[in-house]
């Protein structure tokens, strides 16, 4: 797929009162150590601790009205499924997990903190 800058723009708009806007910064000693001026975005300050918040939650807004109602499923159970869900609590909809039997307790934890539902156990059981 194709995108060009009013995509870009308009997924802004659409995302812009939800999420934060982190800073751009730079070191001089990894600049000195690479030989060129280096930017970090620095998605760390997001909600959920990471960029995906920007995705999942431009996916979750896009979707059709008549289709929101229905949810939304992953199979992620990190920063996607954590984002994922609370996108979805953005727009007034649940978010469900095909849990991993091997997901860590803070997983659980901090995807149930966002409003996942869990619909069960895939994956082989070890």
């Amino acid at each position: 797929m194709n995108y060009n800058k009013e995509d870009i723009i308009e997924s802004h708009n659409r995302i812009s009162k939800w999420i934060h806007r982190t800073p751009i910064l730079k070191s001089s000693s990894i600049n000195k150590i690479a030989g060129a001026e280096i930017y970090f975005k620095c998605e760390n300050f997001q909600k959920i601790g990471a960029f995906k918040m920007r995705g999942a939650l431009n996916a979750v807004m896009s979707t059709k009205k008549q289709n929101l109602k229905k949810g939304f499923v992953t199979h992620s159970s990190g920063n996607h499924a954590q984002a994922v869900a609370l996108s979805s609590n953005i727009a007034k909809t649940k978010a469900y997990r095909a849990r991993k039997r091997t997901n860590t307790l803070i997983s659980e934890y901090h995807c149930r903190f966002c409003g996942l539902f869990h619909i069960g156990h895939v994956g082989r059981k070890y």
